[in-house]
């Protein structure tokens, strides 16, 4: 998810690094690349025991409210490290607001994609991922012009 964060941190200006000795792609850490394998495997281990065990329908409630759990926790925390952080956008408890959907959507549509191209080949497990990169970056942008932009200028926030 290096691209759709490299756009956050330098086309709209609201995510933020902190400066370090890390390996950077544009203003972001290398080791970000791989941050974001840990908890989608986790979303996706869970997904799979709840529709093993219960159904396919309360799996994917499972998988909305766990990526919503573990990316709460991670915006809760990182910004402490320091790892990143937002700005210049609605905060609830540093976590921003306009990342709520786009992260559950992040895990639904990872979860989804795996049960579907589990058994494919490499290609399309490559392609598959940089379609979610894709559709994750637009759940970004839209809903960070939904949030800050229409709802905040409607003053509804």
């Amino acid at each position: 998810m290096v691209l759709p964060d490299s756009f956050l941190c330098s086309g709209l200006g609201v995510l933020v690094y902190p400066e370090d000795s890390f390996i950077k792609i544009d203003p972001i850490p290398v080791y970000m690349a791989f941050m974001w394998t840990i908890p989608l495997i986790l979303i996706i281990l869970a997904g799979e025991q709840v529709q093993k065990h219960i159904s396919q329908r309360t799996a994917y409630i499972c998988v909305a409210a766990v990526s919503l759990f573990i990316v709460g926790i991670a915006e809760q925390t990182m910004w402490a490290l320091p790892s990143w952080s937002s700005q210049n956008v609605i905060t609830i408890n540093h976590w921003a607001v306009y990342l709520v959907i786009p992260e559950m959507l992040l895990g639904l549509s990872a979860y989804i994609a795996y049960e579907n191209i589990k058994y494919k080949s490499l290609l399309v497990k490559f392609l598959t991922a940089f379609l979610i990169m894709l559709l994750y970056w637009f759940n970004l942008v839209f809903f960070y012009f939904f949030v800050e932009k229409v709802l905040l200028g409607l003053q509804i926030l």
